[in-house]
C-alpha cells in the first residue's frame, strides 16, 4: 500500500490534510516539517502514491530540494504544491490554486488516487464540527456535549467528552486549553447550530448591558467581532449576523460614551493595546474612537455622524480576511510585499468591495457605503491614493480618513516597539497632509489629548 507525504511547517493544517485523506483513503500519511526531514523518511519508503508540498519553507527551497533528490534517485511521483511556484513545473508537478482552503487540497489529493471526494458534514470518522474556544468563554451553560480531540498518528483520532450537556462550562478549564494553545473543541454536527444560536445570543445579551466594566465591554466586543466577521464570511447577511453586527456597532458607542475625558481615552486605548489580539478589531476599534473625538470637538458634529463612522469603521475592511491585508496602507507598500498576485488584487479592490457587500446590509445610515469606498482617497474605492483630494471626497470620509491614518500609524509605531507620544503623531499628521480642511480635522482629534 502506497504512503502520502505531506511537507508542511504548520502543524495544524498539515493535521487537517492528514485527517481528511486518512477517513477516505486507506494510507499512511506521514507529516514532515521540511523538505530535508522528508527526503530521509522517503529513502525508507518503498513506495509512495503521492508527496502535498509548500513550495517554500521559510530559507529552504522545499521543492526544489525535493524535485532534485527525486530526480536523482529516478523516483517520479504525484507531488502537488501548495503555493504559487515561481518556475515552470515538470509534468508530475501539479500546482494547488485554492491551497488556503484545506478542504479543497483533501479533495484534489483524493481526486488524484481515484477516490471520492471528503465531505466532514458526512464524514464517519468525523461526525464532529470545531468550534473556537474563545467563544466558548461567554456562556454560563453548555447547551450540547462539548469534546476535545486527540490526534492519533496511527489510528482514529479521538474525541473525550469534557464537557456535559447542561453544566456550568468552567472558566479555567476554557483558559487552561487556551494557553496550551488549544484553538477549538468540538461538537457533534448535530448539535453545532444549536451552539452557535446560543453564542449568538450571549453576545447579543452581553453587549446589550449598560452595567458592565469597560475592560469587560472590551473583551466581549472583540470576541463577537470575531465571530461575527466569521459568521459573515461564511452566511453573508442573515437574521442572526444582522443581529449581532448592530449590538458590536452599539456596543463600540457605549465604550466610546463611556470614556467622557483624557483620563478615560487613554484607559480604553491602554486597554485595546494590551488585552486585544486582532489588529482588525484594534484597528476598528481605535478608529471608531478617534472619529468620534473629531466629531465630538469640531463645530458642526452630531450623534448621527459618530454612528455612521463607526458603521464605516466596521464595514470599512470586511472583505479583507486576515490581519496581515489590513496592515497595507498604500501601493508602496503593497508592491514591497510578498503577497501573491490574487493577493493584491483582494487588497487594491477592498474599499469597493466592502462598500458594495456593506450596501446589502438592511437599514445601513446614509451614505455609510460612499464613505467606505473613498476610505483610502479614491472615489473609485479602487487602489490607494497618494494624496488627497479634499474638493472630490465628502467631508465625513475625510474624517475617517484621518482617524485610520492616525490609528494607523500609532499601531505601527507600537509593533516596531518605540515609544508613542501622542504630539509627535499630531506633528507627523500635520506634515503629511498641509492642507487648511485636513488641519482643522487634525486640531478637532488633538483636543482629546490635551
Amino acid at each position: 500500500m502506497g504512503q502520502v507525504i505531506i511537507i508542511n511547517d504548520d502543524k495544524k493544517y498539515a493535521q487537517f490534510i492528514k485527517s481528511g485523506i486518512s477517513s477516505v483513503a486507506q494510507k499512511e500519511v506521514i507529516i514532515s516539517a521540511s523538505a530535508t526531514d522528508a527526503i530521509e523518511q522517503i529513502k525508507n519508503i518503498e513506495q509512495i502514491d503521492l508527496i502535498i508540498s509548500k513550495y517554500s519553507i521559510k530559507k529552504e527551497p522545499s521543492f526544489k530540494i525535493l524535485n532534485r533528490y527525486l530526480l536523482k534517485e529516478s523516483r517520479i511521483v504525484n507531488l502537488f504544491i501548495l503555493e504559487h511556484a515561481d518556475i515552470e513545473l515538470p509534468s508530475y508537478a501539479y500546482q494547488i490554486s485554492d491551497f488556503k482552503d484545506p478542504k479543497k487540497v483533501i479533495n484534489a489529493c483524493l481526486r488524484e488516487m481515484g477516490l471520492k471526494l471528503y465531505d466532514e458534514s458526512k464524514n464517519s470518522k468525523d461526525g464532529f464540527k470545531k468550534i473556537n474556544v474563545k467563544f466558548l468563554n461567554h456562556i454560563k451553560i453548555a447547551p450540547c456535549d462539548i469534546f476535545i480531540r486527540i490526534l492519533k498518528a496511527k489510528t482514529k483520532d479521538q474525541y473525550i467528552k469534557r464537557v456535559h450537556k447542561g453544566d456550568i462550562i468552567d472558566r479555567q478549564l476554557i483558559d487552561r486549553y487556551s494557553s496550551n494553545n488549544i484553538q477549538y473543541l468540538f461538537v457533534g454536527s448535530k448539535n453545532h447550530q444549536l451552539l452557535i444560536r446560543c453564542i449568538y445570543a450571549q453576545f447579543s445579551m452581553i453587549l446589550s448591558r449598560n452595567t458592565i466594566s469597560l475592560e469587560r465591554r472590551v473583551k466581549v466586543t472583540e470576541d463577537s467581532y470575531s465571530f461575527c466577521l466569521e459568521q459573515i464570511s461564511e452566511h453573508n447577511f442573515n437574521l442572526a449576523t444582522v443581529n449581532l453586527t448592530n449590538s458590536i456597532i452599539n456596543s463600540l458607542k457605549k465604550s466610546i460614551i463611556q470614556v467622557s475625558n483624557k483620563k478615560k481615552t487613554i484607559e480604553l486605548i491602554k486597554l485595546l493595546i494590551n488585552d486585544t489580539d486582532s489588529f482588525r478589531y484594534k484597528h476598528t476599534h481605535m478608529i471608531s474612537l478617534f472619529s468620534a473625538s473629531i466629531i465630538n470637538n469640531s463645530k458642526w458634529g452630531n450623534r448621527e455622524q459618530i454612528l455612521k463612522l463607526i458603521q464605516v469603521a466596521f464595514f470599512h475592511d470586511l472583505t479583507l480576511t486576515e490581519d496581515k491585508y489590513a496592515l497595507i496602507e498604500s501601493e508602496e507598500e503593497l508592491n514591497l510585499s510578498n503577497f501573491h498576485n490574487d493577493e493584491k488584487q483582494l487588497i487594491l479592490n477592498h474599499a469597493h468591495e466592502s462598500s458594495k457587500l456593506a450596501g446589502k446590509f438592511p437599514n445601513l445610515s446614509t451614505g455609510v457605503s460612499l464613505i467606505i469606498k473613498q476610505h483610502h482617497g479614491k472615489q473609485n474605492g479602487i487602489g490607494f491614493s497618494d494624496s488627497l483630494n479634499v474638493n472630490m471626497i465628502s467631508k465625513l470620509a475625510l474624517v475617517f480618513i484621518i482617524a485610520e491614518k492616525f490609528t494607523c500609524n500609532f499601531l505601527k509605531k507600537l509593533e516596531s516597539g518605540n515609544k508613542v507620544k501622542f504630539p509627535i503623531l499630531i506633528q507627523e499628521l500635520r506634515s503629511e497632509y498641509p492642507t487648511r480642511t485636513i488641519q482643522v480635522i487634525i486640531d478637532s482629534l488633538m483636543k482629546s489629548f490635551k
